[in-house]
This record gives structure tokens, sequence and C-alpha cells, in this order.
């Protein structure tokens, strides 16, 4: 294999950079960047423009982390995250863990499992029935708080838990108090390669709002369903949206008092990153509703329209319509509206349920990809029915009004009520 290709492989996986940013980032084609690593095809009109946008990458990350791990990582260092044992100094013997070297490593475990035996005393002698029930359930005290001071181990208390037969606490539960207590934090790493630590606090809200069926939770579910995700290993929810109104007016219903997270537009050389605002809420009890209803982590490409109450359908669309929904006009004799989902079975539905409703049957349209899209349209003729469909007796609490106000600046006065809903829905 060319050097060059070799170099170019070694650059990008020290940046960990996948191929497509790469790609992205030296102005090149995905195709042109595929020549190269997987066919080790090297030319120089592209070849070198890859080359050089590692090149240039590798001395910013150098000039703006000196002093950072990862610099050691990519300098090949004795360790990942080590230049040399921490302790003795060596770079001769391996590394073993926790920048120590294998004999550093096994004198300093010695060390602890001596300290460990003249402390197990002390610790056995404080851990009674009486003191870990006060100090576990009464005083909601974790494992790891209660060996701290009782100079042992976790594994120890735990066992003395067995040992007493005191039920320990539910995975549920002892999250909910991690997170009280502030220690359920995590890393993110930004686009520009910087580690922000994120800590998860308790936030106020309504946590049996998705316990039962409304109007509102109907709208705020189709909008998680479209622009929302489950996180499977921290249990929060997470919804983005390209303007603020509708997290805040989700927030306004959840009664919730998180703040928004706000990301600023980013211009790279081949694209735009625009900005976005980001809810996001840990709480057990929402996730496993949502998770009840039929939401699953990962979900764009496999969901599907969820069961819901009759009286309750419009108001979802309407929320699914909001997140990934478009209406618009390309001139004053075409007006059409248009909803794009990931998931056929879920597109399926929401036409199935338009059907339902008195609209004609939708042709389903496929879009091409390496992950296909699928869209289907409203036309002019039906937009007028679909606009009371979506919005008659609806406060504007539960709407994007952006999209409300195409409807209305396109049609005008022939949007006047009526009773679209009360004459296909007389149960509302």
């Amino acid at each position: 294999m060319d050097n060059r290709i070799k170099s170019i492989i070694k650059k990008r996986k020290q940046l960990g950079w996948t191929i497509k940013k790469l790609a992205e980032k030296s102005g090149v084609t995905y195709q042109e960047a595929l020549l190269v690593e997987r066919d080790g095809i090297f030319r120089q009109h592209y070849g070198s423009k890859m080359l050089k946008t590692l090149n240039e990458a590798l001395e910013l990350f150098k000039k703006r982390y000196l002093n950072a791990p990862l610099l050691e990582y990519l300098e090949k260092p004795w360790s990942r995250k080590f230049r040399q044992c921490v302790k003795c100094g060596t770079k001769e013997r391996k590394h073993k863990g926790r920048g120590l070297c294998e004999f550093c490593y096994s004198e300093n475990s010695e060390k602890k499992q001596k300290a460990h035996k003249r402390k197990r005393g002390v610790a056995s002698e404080k851990l009674t029935k009486e003191y870990l029930l006060d100090e576990y359930w009464v005083k909601q005290k974790s494992l790891n708080d209660i060996a701290k001071d009782c100079a042992c181990t976790r594994q120890y208390v735990y066992k003395k838990l067995k040992q007493y037969e005191i039920s320990a606490r539910s995975k549920k539960s002892a999250r909910s108090l991690a997170l009280e207590s502030g220690k359920i934090d995590f890393n993110i790493v930004d686009e520009d390669g910087i580690i922000n630590l994120v800590k998860l606090n308790k936030v106020e809200v309504d946590e049996n709002f998705f316990s039962s069926w409304s109007n509102g939770m109907a709208w705020v579910l189709g909008l998680i369903y479209t622009d929302g995700n489950l996180d499977k290993k921290f249990t929060y929810i997470r919804i983005g949206q390209k303007e603020p109104e509708l997290l805040e007016k989700i927030k306004k219903l959840l009664k919730c008092d998180k703040k928004l997270h706000y990301r600023k537009r980013k211009v790279y050389k081949r694209a735009v990153s625009g900005e976005l605002y980001t809810l996001q809420i840990y709480n057990q009890q929402i996730y496993d509703d949502l998770i009840r209803i039929g939401l699953t982590p990962d979900k764009s490409l496999t969901i599907n329209f969820p069961d819901i109450p009759m009286e309750h359908v419009r108001h979802f669309i309407r929320g699914c319509w909001d997140g990934d929904g478009s209406v618009y006009s390309q001139g004053v004799s075409d007006f059409r509206a248009k909803f794009t989902s990931g998931s056929l079975k879920f597109i399926e539905g929401m036409v199935d349920e338009l059907n339902k409703a008195g609209f004609k049957q939708r042709k389903i349209f496929t879009v091409m990809r390496k992950n296909p899209s699928y869209y289907f349209q409203v036309l002019k003729n039906e937009c007028i029915k679909f606009y009371h469909y979506l919005y008659d007796d609806v406060q504007p609490e539960l709407y994007l009004e952006r999209k409300h106000k195409v409807f209305e600046d396109h049609f005008g006065v022939l949007l006047k009520k009526n009773n679209f809903v009360q004459a296909h829905f007389p149960n509302f």
C-alpha cells in the first residue's frame, strides 16, 4: 500500500474521524475518500487535499491540547493516556493499569489489601444490622457512601446486606437517589473535539404526564416520535428543534423547569450546522411510560404508529407534522402539505388514520438513499380540509405558530370553520 494512503488512514484514526467526516472536512466526495481508504487508489487532486486537512487538524489539536491525554495517545506513548509510570517514571516495564507499570501496580494493590485487612475488623464491628438499616434505608445513603464511612469496600457492605437479609434498592430508585445527589455525570465531545462534563440534575416535571391520554399528551408524544429520542444508557428523553417555540410549550405542559440547551450555527467547508435548541429530561417514570406506549431508543427506522384513542389521533398527527411535516406553496395554484419519515410502517399507519378520518387514500413515495425515507402529500383540494382536521378547536399552546400561519396566509377567508371535526368526530 502507498505510504501516503497509510498516513491518511493512520492520521484519520488518530483524530477519531470517520471516512465520511474526513471527506466533508477535506471538501471531497465520499466516493473519492473511499477510493483512497478502501481501494488503495491515491489520486493527487483529492488525496493531497485529504492529507493536508489531516495535517492541519493534528497541528491545531496539538496547539489546543498540549497537555491533553489524547495528545499522548496520538504520539504513541507508553500507554494510551500516560507517557510513563506515574510512580517510578519507567517505560521499560509494561503498563498495567491506572498509569502504573506492572511492578508498581502489584505493589500498590498489595498495600491496599494490607490496609483493608487492618481496617476490616473495625468495619465488621460497625456494620451491624441496625446501623445498615438506619444508614441505607432511613438516611438513604448509597453503598459507596457507607463504605467510605466504614473504611471498607462497597462489595463488603453489599455482602453484609445479604448476610442480614436486608433487601437492596431497585435500580430505578438507586438511580433516582443518585440523580438527586448530583452523582450522575458523563462526558460529551463536541464537534471541535472539546470534552465537556455534563451533570444530570433533578428537575421539576409532571412525571405522570404520559400515564394517561389527553390532547396535550398526544401532541407532545407526536413531537417526541419525530424530533425526540430516548437514551438507553442514561434513560433520558431529548427533543431537538431549530426554534425554541415548541420546546417552551412542551415545558409548560410538562410543568418542567429544565433550561434549554442552545447550539450556535456553524459553517464548515462544504456543510452548515444550523442552530439547535434541545430539551433534555431525565425521569424514570416518563421514560418507562414512553417505552410502554411504543417508543424505543434508536427509533428512526423502526417505529410503528402507536395505538391511540380515536379522539386524540389528530392531536398526535399534528405533533408529528409540527416535527417532520412541511406546509408550502409553489405558486397561487399549487399548495401542499408533506410528511416524511424513515419508517415505512409508521407512515403507513398515519395514512390509514387519515383515511379513516375521511381523507383520500394517499400514495406513499420512496426516496432511495443508504437509509431510504418515505413521504406522502396532501394536495390543494384537500388542504383546507386538512387544516380543519389539525387545528379546529385547538389552542395555540398545542401547535407550531409558523406552520399554522402558512395555511392562513395562503387561504385567508377560505379557512372559515366548516365544522369538519364535529361532522367526522361527534364525540369530541
